[in-house]
């Protein structure tokens, strides 16, 4: 679907700057080139059990698809005026037509009750339509990060479930859809949440170091939790070799983006490590955060 350039403007406005951020910066692991079909046909057969239809939306006229994007676009710019009772009705109106921005914004505003009432049986629903319409959407397309966005809103449900419907927990489902975004579209929460997984062992596999290896490749990323967990690992020495002055580091990069009494947990650890650091790893973690960020600023 081409996306243009006035519709890119309101995106932005709408929270692509956010979820680039999770995508573009630092390395990526195992893009297009190492990943291999079995990978996207594991994924397939995922919406084969959810009985979601096709993996590829149906092809649209050029007419079909100029009138999703005018519908849209005239719900971003209700959205931007405050009506958005006028621009759910638009997004929902694209959304029927396929229009992959338009049913991820109607995820986000069913998952946080912006302008609908609060609903995670319809916000999955949505990012499920983008998650199985868009699954082989190219990493480079402008529409990847949203559907790298919709398949973790969907692997977060699988693993936790919604009470009171069919959306069970499914860990090795979650793991699945995650894997596939990390590896594939290099989503920075993706890969925290799959570290996540192996480091807690939820699914039944415990692995500290793969959880390390995803973790670090977020982390790179400027993603925070991974930043956290990935140093507290490394400054105690959990599950993978200790290294103290590096651990520190990242968990002092994690406490400066800490957001919220959700983030406590960060600054708690960082707290302790750093009152357990001798004074010559304090000083090489301080050096070396700032160094990351000079870089890391740079790169973006």
């Amino acid at each position: 679907m081409r996306i243009s350039k006035h519709i890119g403007v309101f995106v932005l406005g709408l929270g692509f700057g956010a979820i680039a951020g999770m995508w573009v910066w630092g390395s990526v692991p195992a893009r297009a080139q190492d990943l291999s079909k079995s990978t996207t046909r594991s994924f397939g057969s995922v919406n084969a059990v959810e009985g979601g239809g096709a993996d590829t939306a149906l092809p649209k006229s050029k007419l079909g698809e100029k009138l999703a994007e005018d519908l849209f676009s005239a719900g971003a710019n209700a959205y931007f005026d405050g009506d958005l009772g006028s621009a759910v009705k638009r997004f929902e109106q694209a959304a029927e037509d396929g229009h992959p921005l338009a049913q991820w914004k109607l995820g986000q505003m069913y998952q946080e009750g912006e302008g609908v009432g609060a609903s995670p049986t319809i916000a999955f629903k949505y990012f499920k339509d983008v998650a199985i319409g868009r699954a082989d959407e190219p990493p480079n397309s402008p529409v990847a990060p949203f559907v790298a966005y919709s398949l973790v809103a969907v692997g977060k449900y699988y693993l936790n479930g919604i009470e009171g419907t069919d959306i069970r927990v499914n860990p090795g489902k979650a793991m699945k859809i995650f894997r596939y975004a990390a590896s594939f579209y290099g989503n920075a929460e993706a890969q925290f949440s799959l570290g996540r997984m192996y480091f807690d062992g939820v699914g039944g596999v415990l692995d500290k170091y793969l959880a390390a290896r995803w973790l670090k490749l977020a982390a790179l990323k400027g993603h925070h939790k991974s930043q956290a967990l990935l140093g507290r690992m490394m400054f105690l020495g959990d599950g993978i070799p200790q290294r103290p002055s590096e651990g520190l580091m990242w968990l002092t990069l994690a406490r400066e983006r800490a957001k919220g009494r959700e983030d406590d947990w960060i600054r708690d650890d960082q707290e302790r490590a750093f009152a357990l650091a001798t004074e010559t790893e304090r000083r090489t973690a301080v050096a070396g955060a700032g160094q990351w960020n000079h870089a890391f600023a740079e790169e973006r």
